[in-house]
């Protein structure tokens, strides 16, 4: 832990985890769709929204707790869900990711469908932890059957359905590489399903596409409808959040069928390119969520956050939650279970200086305040240059 306390931010872990990966793990981590357009706006766009800065405000204690779907929890801060990450961490991946999860705050976390470590194996190194599990939806309504009461009994308590991934974004350097899962690495979620419903849990490219692209258009079940949110509900007795929604008429219909919370997310950009930025586009879903006939539904976020003040904006606009990516991913590279609390740690504490420096002392002051820790954008001074 000490050797990581010399770095200081995202961007420094980001630098120290492509060090440690192999090529190909580093570009899966870091790609997104085509020419990354939408990638660099995912950060970018967070530069867009100014803050104010108020001085001599009432400084008492920073709390940083607040509630999702009803559940204290001791921050806003959450881990995705991010697939494979033994390729990042081979000795232990995402049971070091929990670990680090269950170890500082007791931070939110979602695991992914394609995790290379089996969920209950996960959920058993984060117990006091909330926790939810990312879908994808096979082809065989057996295996989804299966995995949702694996993922209840195991002590999840939300489902979030993936939405946007009909088709796999092209990811170019994923096509370049061939990109396959080290031998030994699967998808572990589903190795009890290869042998009993024929369904594959490895990745392995054929030489024409990336393995991945690959396998979500053989395995993964795309003939689906707005309709599925219902059916998961009552097939898993379990709430069922839209995740990928990225304007208000998605929003609408989501709850419209049933969704219990709204996840404003475009896959890390990794789907379509030239869409928004996520946070160009948080404002607009939470408008329409609170015009709704179900306007309490929580809305949860992603999508380039980088720094503490990044989940202040979020925070400000509406979010319910904020969910970490690839920062959480290079904190794993970097240095495992330690890096993740390291990464954690950081992206905490710089929320509590933004808060504190635009005079809220808790979320749920964060969110009275709104839009007025911003500046209007004609309030704004530009010098000419």
């Amino acid at each position: 832990m000490d050797s990581l306390k010399s770095l200081v931010s995202v961007k420094d872990f980001e630098r120290e985890a492509a060090k440690n990966l192999a090529k190909g793990a580093y570009d899966y981590y870091r790609a997104g769709a085509n020419a990354s357009v939408t990638l660099q706006d995912n950060e970018n766009a967070f530069q867009k929204l100014y803050l104010k800065t108020r001085v001599l405000a009432p400084r008492g204690p920073v709390t940083l707790e607040t509630t999702i779907m009803g559940t204290k929890v001791n921050t806003p801060i959450c881990i995705a869900s991010t697939a494979f990450h033994r390729m990042a961490y081979p000795a232990e991946g995402e049971l070091a990711t929990a670990r680090a999860a269950q170890a500082y705050l007791h931070t939110p976390i979602k695991l992914s469908s394609w995790s290379t470590t089996p969920l209950e194996d996960v959920a058993a190194q984060a117990p006091d932890c909330l926790k939810f599990m990312q879908i994808y939806l096979s082809k065989i309504p057996e295996v989804n059957k299966d995995l949702f009461m694996r993922v209840k009994n195991a002590g999840y308590k939300q489902l979030h359905l993936t939405t946007d991934t009909q088709i796999l974004g092209k990811r170019e350097n994923d096509v370049r590489n061939n990109f396959s899962l080290p031998p030994g690495l699967t998808m572990a979620n589903y190795n009890k399903y290869q042998k009993s419903h024929g369904e594959e849990a490895n990745i392995k490219s054929s030489g024409k596409d990336s393995g991945l692209a690959e396998y979500v258009k053989n395995h993964k079940d795309a003939n689906i409808g707005w309709e599925v949110i219902g059916e998961m509900k009552r097939a898993s007795g379990m709430p069922v959040v839209a995740k990928g929604v990225m304007c208000a008429e998605d929003a609408l219909i989501a709850i419209e069928n049933g969704a219990d919370a709204i996840f404003v997310s475009n896959h890390g950009a990794r789907q379509l390119d030239t869409t928004p930025a996520t946070i160009e586009v948080l404002d607009e879903v939470i408008q329409a969520v609170r015009s709704s006939p179900r306007p309490t539904v929580e809305v949860y976020f992603d999508g380039g956050v980088r720094r503490g003040s990044d989940i202040l904006k979020a925070l400000a606009l509406g979010a319910q939650a904020v969910f970490l990516g690839r920062a959480i991913l290079w904190g794993l590279a970097a240095g495992g279970q330690k890096g993740v609390e390291r990464v954690l740690e950081i992206l905490n504490e710089e929320l509590k200086e933004a808060m504190m420096m635009t005079g809220c002392s808790s979320i749920e002051d964060v969110r009275k305040k709104g839009k007025t820790l911003f500046y209007a954008e004609d309030e704004i001074y530009r010098p000419r240059l």
